[in-house]
This record gives structure tokens, sequence and C-alpha cells, in this order.
């Protein structure tokens, strides 16, 4: 069908598009990708500019790359604990191009897929950056569902997570705090009288077995 409308009107974006994703569907990456290339030369804004990202795909399905760790988009983290933005890239660009497609691609795929969940570690790193670590282990999450794993993601999921918990206690504490000021207040001089009491008894005792030591 799509051919018979390339015949009949050619060039139009839609049905190089379509030819593209249905070429993916069929396991044919590289006439996929002819014709994603197409698409994007008959309409370069075509899903907001960010059909880049299907083009990194099709790529790493030609090459046979999509199960390694490495980023299937070409992006780079850094391997320390915490990502960082090396590159300089611009994160909200990057972001919106990445939730685009994702939010296209789960429309035909299902786990385990682990391109997809490449590209969810990737996402996981930039909101990490951009929002808040929360998202970025839901994210996190997704990658492995999507049966993705690498030693970094590992780290970054251990360390996030401490690094939360502290965060929603600290905000726990200090929520009751407001609620109750009168009460933090009085735990607050109990707590210091207590403290100064076994000091003073700390410093007491010391002093004696001192004492006893000299005599």
């Amino acid at each position: 069908i799509y051919y018979y409308i390339e015949e009949v009107s050619p060039n139009l974006y839609t049905t190089a598009s379509n030819l593209g994703t249905t070429y993916e569907l069929l396991g044919m990456p590289d006439s996929a990708l002819y014709w994603i290339k197409k698409s994007m030369r008959l309409n370069p804004q075509s899903h907001h500019g960010s059909e880049w990202v299907h083009v990194k795909i099709l790529e790493a399905q030609i090459k046979g790359t999509t199960e390694n760790d490495a980023s299937i988009l070409g992006v780079d983290f850094g391997d320390n604990v915490i990502p960082e933005n090396i590159h300089q890239y611009n994160l909200q660009n990057l972001s919106w191009d990445i939730e685009h497609q994702l939010s296209e691609r789960l429309k035909f795929v299902s786990p385990p897929n682990k391109t997809v969940g490449n590209i969810y570690f990737d996402y996981g790193n930039i909101l990490a950056l951009r929002t808040n670590l929360e998202s970025a282990l839901e994210s996190y999450a997704e990658a492995e569902r999507f049966g993705f794993n690498s030693m970094v993601m590992a780290q970054r999921r251990a360390e996030f997570t401490e690094m939360t918990m502290f965060t929603s206690t600290k905000s726990f504490i200090w929520g009751k705090i407001k609620q109750h000021p009168l009460i933090a207040f009085f735990v607050l001089i109990v707590g210091s009288i207590l403290f100064f009491w076994i000091t003073i008894k700390l410093y007491k005792k010391l002093k004696n077995r001192n004492q006893s030591a000299s005599a």
C-alpha cells in the first residue's frame, strides 16, 4: 500500500516515515534506516526533531550492538557514581527527544527489550541531572525491567536510594517540627540538658580516675 502511494504521490513524509517503521517491525533495519532518513530529509522537524534517536537505534540494530552496555544514543555521562554532564549537552532538548521517542516506541515493544532499557538508563542519568533522584530511580527501574543491567547503573541506584532515604527522613523530621514547634522546642531543651548532664558526669568520672591514678 505504501509503495503504491509512493508511486502515485512520491516524496510524502508520512509515506517514508511509515515505511521506515513498517520495515523495522519486519526486522529489516537496513531498509527501515533508508526510509527514516528519507523522511527526515523531507521533514527535518518530524517528531519535533527527535528522529535522530530512531536513526541511532536502527544503526545499532544494523551493527549488532544493541546488546552492549555502551549508550546506543552515543551520549556519555561518565562512570562515576554521580552522573556528570561532561560534554555540556542541552539536557532539556535531549530529555524531550528521548521522552517523545520512548512514547512512540512503547506502542510497539514490550519487555524484554534491551534497546529500550539502554535508552531508559540514559534517560535516568538526564533526570538525575535535571529534575530529581526519585525520577532517575524510576527510569533505572524501567531500564532493568526491559533487560538492561550495568555496574554503573547498579552503583547509581544504590547511591541514589541512600540519598533519597536520607532526604525523606530529613523532610519528615522537619515537617514534624513545623507541625509541632512547641514539642520540638521542648525536646530540644530536654536533649540539651541531658547532653550537658552526661558530659559533666563523664568529666567527673574521668577526673576521679586521673586522681586515683596519681595517688
